[in-house]
């Protein structure tokens, strides 16, 4: 309230007169307070009491056309709410996100006011909106810098201060994502079986169309199993997938017992791109089935039969019901073989055409 200039409040106004559609521009930025800005203000104050956090969380402001306390409140609010739209979350969660950024010195700030412009560097009365900015710098355990130079605003020593220091760091610009809203990662279906196609998704508000993002499958305790990739469109991606490798050495092939499962096969995903990397959290669980009567050529039907069901996975044992019908279901990849009477009735992996024929 002590420091600041009309071009201030007047840029302030016209950036939520765009973002928000509120009828406060003030027209240009400059330093004359005049009826137009005392207009944006009161406009401004009722926008905000009748659609923006006034009318919600906040308490509502004095529609005076006054810029005080509670109009730079207000201001401080509204930013609250594009920030939130930025995250794609409610403002709620903005303590959280907050949480994460760890700083070096809690609670100490510091305006370097003229001493390290990007532009311009040494020329008085320059005019520069890159020159107003909040950097972030990350810092690796053990190379933090020294700043005891920075006590608090008014006690800062900017000649003494290693941050901008060409001999102490050397600066790497982490790249821009194009948005900072939650992308989600997910299978179009939660099961799979040998032959069928999924597709991994990729969620993705604000992501431009024609991004390539790519895509890796793997199986869930184990290794990679292949890699795709896919161009965005309408803030999507898709990877078609159909290839659910296994390797042997996975597979404990013993007998289990006859009311045992399986080994549950899960694949997930990772996609990476536009500065972002994205993680499955609902893996795609592989279960085959094997359905089918048995019968010899005679016409009769093998009812109440014993079989062995041989996979990669192991070996169970079962009967055939009142039909003679055979029914094991949620199989892990690599196929299987029944075996009755000591013939392998269908073979482990796959077949060839008509092999049921008869």
């Amino acid at each position: 309230q002590e420091h600041h200039k009309v071009a201030d409040y007047k840029q302030i106004l016209g950036f939520f007169a765009q973002s928000k559609g509120w009828p406060c521009d003030p027209g240009d930025a400059n330093d004359v307070h005049d009826a137009k800005t005392t207009k944006a203000l009161k406009e401004f104050q009722k926008a905000y009491n009748a659609s923006g956090p006034g009318s919600t969380r906040a308490d509502p402001v004095a529609e005076d056309g006054l810029l005080g306390k509670q109009t730079w409140g207000a201001f401080f609010e509204c930013y609250e709410d594009e920030l939130a739209d930025e995250l794609g979350v409610d403002v709620s969660a903005l303590p959280s996100f907050r949480s994460g950024l760890p700083f070096l010195i809690p609670d100490v700030f510091v305006g370097c006011g003229e001493n390290w412009p990007k532009e311009a560097e040494n020329v008085d009365d320059y005019r520069s909106q890159t020159n107003r900015r909040v950097e972030i710098l990350y810092f690796y355990p053990g190379e933090e810098p020294d700043l005891a130079c920075h006590p608090g605003p008014k006690g800062s020593k900017p000649e003494a201060c290693e941050l901008y220091d060409k001999t102490q760091f050397r600066r790497r610009i982490l790249p821009t994502m194009p948005s900072a809203k939650e992308w989600k990662a997910t299978w179009d279906e939660p099961t799979v079986g040998m032959g069928e196609t999924r597709q991994a998704i990729l969620d993705a508000p604000g992501l431009p169309d024609g991004e390539t993002m790519e895509f890796e499958i793997a199986q869930v305790g184990f290794d990679v199993v292949g890699k795709g990739t896919a161009a965005s469109r309408g803030e999507r991606a898709v990877l078609d997938w159909d290839d659910w490798e296994f390797s042997d050495s996975y597979v404990d092939a013993g007998g289990i017992t006859s009311s045992a499962a399986f080994a549950k096969v899960q694949f997930t995903f990772v996609v990476r791109g536009a500065e972002r990397e994205t993680k499955n959290v609902d893996p795609v669980t592989y279960a085959d089935r094997v359905h089918m009567q048995l019968a010899i050529d005679t016409g009769e039907i093998l009812k109440h039969q014993p079989y062995d069901l041989v996979t990669p996975w192991g070996t169970r044992s079962g009967t055939t019901d009142d039909a003679g019908v055979l029914d094991e279901l949620d199989l892990a990849p690599g196929g299987a073989s029944v075996i009755m009477r000591r013939r392998t009735l269908v073979h482990l992996g796959e077949l060839d055409e008509g092999w049921d024929d008869d």
